[in-house]
Order: C-alpha cells, then sequence, then structure tokens
C-alpha cells in the first residue's frame, strides 16, 4: 500500500513537472520572438518592398493651435506585428508632443513608444507587441495606425509644413559595429521579415486668419473633387489628388477596363483640406485604368493611361 502511495505521488510529481516545463518553453520561445521584433529594427533579416502603404494626413491649422495629424495604413496584405513610423518636418514653428493610438487599429496589448528629436526635426513612434503567446498583430488592411499631436507656435506665420518620411543610417559604437536603419517599416510576427511600405506625405497648412481673412478663404478647400493624375500617361507610377471641405471617410479604388478593383489606394478618414495618393502600377500590365474616389459627399471617377 506504501509503495502504491508512493507511485502516486510520484506521477503527480512528474506530471506537474512537465507542465512547467511546457510552461517555461513557450514563455522562452515568446520571449525570444518577442526580442527578435526588437532587434529586427536594428538590422533586418529579410526585406519586402510591397503589401502596405503609410499616409500621413493633411490638416489646416492657426497659430497656438494644438492639432492632430493621423497616420493610416492602406492596402496592407500582411500581418503586422511591430512597426517603426520616423517622420520629419521642416519648421521650427510646430512642436511634436505626443502620441496616440486611441481609435486605432491596434491591438490593445502592443505598446507604443514614442521617439523624438527636436533639435533634428524628427519625431516618430515605436510600436511593439507584448510578452505573450500568440503574439498579436494587425490583420485588417486598412486604418487608423496612431495620432501624432503638434503644438503650433502663437507667433507662426503662414506657411505649408511637410511632414516626411525619415531614412536615415545611424551607427552604434559597441563590438560589433550595429548598423541602426531609422526607417518606416513593418515588422511580421516571426521577426524575421521586415516590410518597407510606399509612403504619402503629409502637410500642416498654417493660416493666419486675423491678418487676412480673404487669404484663409481662398485656401479651405470649398468643395468635394478629384484631380486627374499626374503624370498621364504614366510608367510605372502616378499620383491621384482630391479636396475635402470636411472631415469625410473616404475610399479611393482603381478598376481595369473589366470592372474589376486592381487596389485599394486608401480606405478611412481623412480631414479638411488637399490629399494626394500614390498607385505603383509595376506589376500591372499597359493600359486604361480607372479611379475612383467615394465618400458621404459623393462620388468620382476618372480615366488614366498607364503606357510601358
Amino acid at each position: 500500500m506504501r509503495i502504491i502511495f508512493k507511485r502516486m505521488i510520484s506521477k503527480k510529481m512528474m506530471s506537474k513537472r512537465i507542465a512547467l516545463q511546457k510552461q517555461f518553453l513557450c514563455m522562452r520561445a515568446t520571449a525570444l520572438s518577442a526580442l527578435t521584433l526588437v532587434l529586427v529594427f536594428t538590422v533586418s533579416v529579410s526585406q519586402a518592398t510591397a503589401g502596405a502603404r503609410v499616409h500621413v494626413e493633411s490638416v489646416i491649422a492657426a497659430p497656438g493651435d494644438v492639432v492632430g495629424v493621423g497616420v493610416y495604413l492602406g492596402g496592407s496584405t500582411i500581418d503586422i506585428a511591430g512597426f517603426n513610423i520616423p517622420l520629419r518636418y521642416n519648421s521650427a514653428d510646430v512642436t511634436p508632443d505626443s502620441v496616440s493610438v486611441i481609435g486605432s487599429i491596434l491591438d490593445p496589448s502592443m505598446a507604443a513608444i514614442k521617439s523624438m528629436k527636436t533639435d533634428s526635426g524628427y519625431f516618430g513612434v515605436l510600436v511593439l507587441p507584448p510578452f505573450s503567446a500568440p503574439i498579436p498583430t494587425i490583420s485588417v488592411d486598412s486604418g487608423l495606425l496612431c495620432t501624432f499631436w503638434f503644438t503650433v507656435s502663437p507667433s507662426a506665420g503662414p506657411q505649408d509644413i511637410v511632414l516626411d518620411s525619415l531614412n536615415t543610417v545611424d551607427t552604434v559604437n559597441v563590438e560589433p559595429l550595429i548598423v541602426a536603419l531609422r526607417r518606416i517599416e513593418f515588422v511580421d510576427p516571426t521577426g524575421l521579415i521586415t516590410t518597407l511600405p510606399t509612403f504619402s506625405v503629409g502637410h500642416i497648412q498654417l493660416l493666419v486668419t486675423d491678418i487676412e481673412d480673404d487669404f484663409a478663404d481662398a485656401t479651405l478647400p470649398k468643395k468635394f473633387e478629384l484631380a486627374q493624375n499626374y503624370p498621364n500617361p504614366f510608367n510605372p507610377s502616378t499620383k491621384i489628388g482630391f479636396t475635402l471641405p470636411e472631415r469625410s471617410t473616404v475610399k479611393l479604388d482603381v478598376f481595369n477596363l473589366l470592372g474589376q478593383r486592381v487596389t485599394t489606394l486608401f480606405e478611412g478618414e481623412l480631414g479638411i483640406g488637399a490629399h494626394e495618393f500614390e498607385w505603383d502600377a509595376s506589376s500591372s500590365p499597359s493600359g486604361v485604368y480607372f479611379y475612383r474616389l467615394k465618400s458621404g459627399l459623393g462620388s468620382y471617377t476618372k480615366k488614366m493611361m498607364l503606357m510601358k
């Protein structure tokens, strides 16, 4: 009886030990995966240059305003476990204050880390997954990634501030030497593949309405309008612009002559002002294409020609 009882205890202890070992291996694998995601922003193992777009919206502000600028994902065909979005600006009259992911498509467990160096004119956000399994991802094809908040100087004059992508190479003086790439990139759940998305710049248009109201009225878009793409004909890329007189949810699609959707350049909410997107048609054959802009304000369709 005593021998049987000892065997029962031994089996229970063995089962508990096996369960603990499995839990430890799972935690170690998750930690290693998360660590890889952190390191991949410094040294990329493999790169892909297609599969997603990043668009920075354009907004209108006045001196002394605190203004938010949305950064949007579009046309994504990948699962995103983390990303780095560094941007630069060309004016001393705005100061980046913070970054928000409220209302974004991020998983609630993802951590957003703000990074900025205002004396060099750049700012950004680094988003990492939690130390848990399975690693959460962004699986939708479009939506808000984050919102950057700026304070405009009270003494600022009328100007157009460009928010552009940053692409620099930094070296870290350690052994072995590490080359850090400061650029817009997404990383997959394995941490082994980074995607370099296409990019559309944003603008902060500063208006001084108390100096000249006519200037403000002329600058603010008064109607929903889709412009002709340029260049046209084109090879292999072209730009499509439109204006919004108010904040709206819009969708910009490209179709072939058969009426089949080739790609969705953007789908989401945009603020008042002028917006522009680029279509890279490298993988599409020559011919006539149509691009359509739809929103609650109406719908426009125009024709363009790809000539290779």
